[in-house]
């Protein structure tokens, strides 16, 4: 009896020495080879397939993940594009709280300053005091008691020929008049003042505009320097001529000002532009 051959099942050797030993002794076959020939084919197929399964299941982790970072990037845009729009939407309600002011500030740097270094317009008006004839004065008025009417120019002469005669005159009483200038109101400019009377004037006697100077009134001459700049400050700078290549115009993209011709982004607090 022959002795069984052993065989190493844990090398490739020892496993097709095992199978050609099953075939020739227990099958009584000898084209063990094909057979492992087409397990070999299996199992590379399937080896195979196990390792596109997870190469698949790697990229469909990943294309998970990457999607994920996609929304997450998405939705960060999204905020961004919102706070950016809120900003605008501020930046232009605070153009037009500041609409008035910027003119203001317009006419403050066109007008013409009376020959007074930050001079401050203001309405005047006259207004009658009653003196003595003794004194300084305007004008002598005779007044009527009775009627509450003052006399016009030609009785007012002949009144006062009666008085220069020294000859008494019943019925009327005479005064002295001095017209004083009385403050009504004041702006940042003449155009201001002029606005005012437009409206109120009638309401005033015999007004009129003034300059008056700003010496040493730190409080003033600060907030009228804040009103001329800001004409600059809030410039839009859209449509200007590009100040970097002086071909092209600035136009609005992405909030800001791009010139359409080279690369130059304009700062939007640029007031300098050319036109």
């Amino acid at each position: 009896m022959s002795q069984k051959p052993e065989f190493n099942l844990n090398t490739p050797d020892g496993g097709r020495g095992y199978i050609g030993h099953l075939f020739k002794t227990v099958l009584k076959r000898h084209d063990f080879r094909q057979y492992i020939k087409i397990g070999d084919d299996e199992a590379q197929r399937r080896f195979d397939a196990h390792q596109r399964d997870t190469k698949l299941a790697t990229a469909e982790g990943e294309i998970e993940r990457l999607r994920a970072e996609l929304g997450e990037a998405k939705g960060e845009y999204d905020r961004a594009v919102n706070r950016a729009s809120a900003a605008r939407d501020e930046i232009e309600s605070l153009r037009a709280q500041l609409a008035l002011p910027a003119a203001v500030g317009r006419l403050i740097n066109s007008q013409d300053n009376r020959h007074t270094d930050q001079p401050l317009f203001a309405v005047m008006e006259k207004r009658a005091m009653v003196t003595l004839d003794t004194h300084d004065h305007d004008r002598i008025e005779w007044y009527d008691a009775d009627s509450g009417t003052t006399a016009d120019e030609r009785t007012t002469r002949r009144l006062e020929a009666i008085h220069a005669a020294g000859r008494e005159v019943k019925g009327w009483q005479r005064y002295a008049v001095k017209d004083v200038d009385v403050f009504v109101t004041a702006c940042f400019t003449e155009q201001g003042c002029i606005d005012f009377l437009a409206r109120d004037g009638h309401n005033h006697t015999k007004p009129f505009t003034y300059a008056f100077g700003s010496y040493r009134n730190a409080e003033y001459q600060s907030l009228r320097n804040w009103l001329k700049a800001l004409p600059a400050t809030i410039q839009k700078p859209e449509g200007h001529k590009c100040p970097n290549c002086d071909t092209g115009t600035l136009k609005e993209n992405n909030y800001a000002w791009h010139c359409d011709s080279c690369e130059f982004i304009a700062p939007e607090q640029d007031g300098e532009l050319d036109e």
